[in-house]
């Protein structure tokens, strides 16, 4: 009887499933497995697996309720060990618990942020015209054409400028012709096949993507015709400085130009018209004459000559300066006196005669004789010390501005004396220096 319970635990042992040799897949069955799928069909959900049962201990004293499992069925398997096969099994659980905990977040959580659309781009600022033109005048006339130069315009913008159109029209009418078929991006155009005689006003007008600007137009309509001499005035080479002149001298100024058709003189001074009281001008066909009988201070500045045929012109400025003699210095004063020397220091003069002071001239005078004699002549500093005065002697001193007219009529003089003390000195007896001499 024991023999026979110990056969069928033999063969009860014997018959249990080991674990499975891992199965090695054919080259063809790789590379099916490697190609891509479509679109795989979800896999059914797996049911969850029951943990087998606790087997019970082998007892003796029931052999044959242990035999009929050894011969025809298979005993339950044992649990074996988890393998990389197990773990898909079990994912799709996990994310099922997962998705089913996720409607249970808490309340008081953050909401989600919800993006904005993009923003539309910023369109780009409309397209304006640029400033007009600077600047029109007239390069060259003829019988036939009329050559006009502009400046560029002051603001032309983001808008750029694509080129200029000119226009004419003859005087009397508001007819305006395109002169240039297409837009010249030069600042000098050339306008051809005109009549003789003719008047004509002019403008010029730039062109960009924000359309026209205003124009740019000539001051006074132009004859077309030929000007045999352009204007020109032939400045002599003393008037292309400054031309100076003291208070009280006559100025007579000839100036020649030429330019045919007679031309048209004018003058001006510092841009104003001139005071015909103080300044006379004569003119004839070949030369213009700036007179002043008594020339005065009030007389100074820039005077402009222009010469105009049609519309040429030319100018020329002349420079005058009417100077006169300069004041005394502001003041002057003693600054110290030592020994034989005497300290001086004075300002400069509030009048300057219209021009550069270029010196001073220092005079002393000994009190007790009041004559002056000069100590410094064309002195240029503002501070000056007189030495080798008399011991003993008081002195007063006096201080002249100077300029390219000459010496200041007045001076400045000094409120205080400069007195040089006597040196004192001690006349011994015979006794005393005999005395000095043998106790040395």
């Amino acid at each position: 009887m024991l023999l026979r319970a110990l056969w069928i635990l033999i063969q009860s042992v014997s018959n249990m499933p080991a674990k499975p040799a891992p199965i090695k897949k054919s080259a063809a069955k790789k590379a099916a497995e490697k190609a891509p799928e479509p679109a795989p069909e979800p896999e059914p959900e797996p049911t969850p697996v029951e943990a087998p049962p606790a087997e019970a201990p082998p007892s003796s004293e029931t052999p044959a309720e242990a035999a009929p499992a050894a011969e025809g069925e298979t005993p339950p398997a044992a649990p074996a060990e988890e393998t990389p096969t197990d773990a898909p099994a079990t994912a799709p659980a996990s994310e099922d618990s997962a998705a089913t905990a996720a409607p249970e977040a808490p309340a008081d959580a953050a909401p989600a942020v919800v993006e904005e659309p993009p923003k539309a781009p910023t369109p780009p600022p409309p397209a304006v015209p640029t400033s007009a033109p600077l600047d029109v005048s007239v390069h060259d006339v003829s019988d036939s054409s009329l050559t006009i130069k502009w400046q560029t315009p002051e603001t032309i913008g983001d808008s750029g400028l694509n080129g200029y159109t000119v226009e004419y029209c003859k005087d009397g009418t508001t007819d305006w012709v395109v002169a240039n078929e297409e837009l010249t991006q030069a600042n000098l155009f050339c306008i051809r096949n005109l009549t003789t005689g003719d008047l004509l006003h002019v403008r010029v007008v730039a062109v960009n993507p924000g359309g026209r600007s205003e124009a740019g137009t000539l001051p006074q309509p132009v004859p077309i015709r030929e000007v045999v001499d352009r204007p020109k005035i032939r400045l002599p080479r003393v008037l292309r400085s400054c031309y100076v002149k003291k208070v009280g001298e006559q100025i007579n100024l000839v100036i020649p130009f030429i330019g045919k058709p007679k031309p048209v003189v004018s003058w001006l001074k510092d841009g104003q018209p001139l005071d015909t009281k103080r300044v006379n001008i004569r003119n004839s066909d070949r030369d213009s004459i700036l007179f002043i009988r008594g020339a005065q201070r009030e007389d100074s500045g820039v005077y402009e000559m222009s010469v105009k045929v049609d519309s040429f012109e030319d100018k020329a400025p002349i420079t005058l300066q009417i100077v006169d003699l300069p004041g005394p210095p502001t003041s002057v004063k003693l600054v110290d006196t030592w020994g034989f020397n005497a300290a001086l220091e004075w300002t400069t003069p509030k009048d300057n005669g219209n021009t550069d002071i270029t010196g001073y001239t220092v005079q002393k005078a000994d009190k007790k004789t009041g004559d002056w004699f000069t100590v410094l002549e064309h002195y240029h500093r503002l501070t000056a010390t007189i030495s080798d005065l008399v011991m003993g002697n008081s002195y007063c001193f006096r201080v002249f501005s100077e300029n390219q007219v000459g010496i200041s009529e007045q001076s400045a003089v000094t409120k205080e004396a400069a007195t040089i003390q006597k040196t004192g000195i001690h006349y011994k007896t015979l006794a005393e220096a005999l005395s000095q001499r043998l106790s040395g």
